[in-house]
């Protein structure tokens, strides 16, 4: 299992409990709250750019870190050269 959480360490008090500065985001945090944590809330706050941005750079961070510890790119690498050496010797 994977938890990912981000906060504004540098604002309120700062305990990393105050998330932003934000006046569209009440008391500067949604954490856990599903009338603010949603989609609706998040794009009217921060526009729909961001949060596209945002969940890009976390579906790449992800895949990144999945990748890494899997060594699944090095798999697959190994893979198809091994089949390019194989095409290559039944020419």
């Amino acid at each position: 299992m994977l938890y990912m959480e981000a906060t504004n360490w540098e604002i309120g008090d700062l305990d990393g409990y105050e998330q932003t500065t934000n006046p569209a985001i009440p008391g500067g945090a949604t954490w856990h709250n599903p009338n603010l944590d949603n989609e609706t809330v998040l794009t009217d706050a921060l526009g729909p750019d961001r949060v596209a941005q945002r969940l890009g750079d976390v579906s790449r961070l992800i895949s990144s870190l999945l990748l890494e510890i899997t060594d699944t790119d090095q798999l697959h690498s190994a893979i198809s050269a091994a089949q390019d050496r194989w095409t290559g010797c039944r020419g």
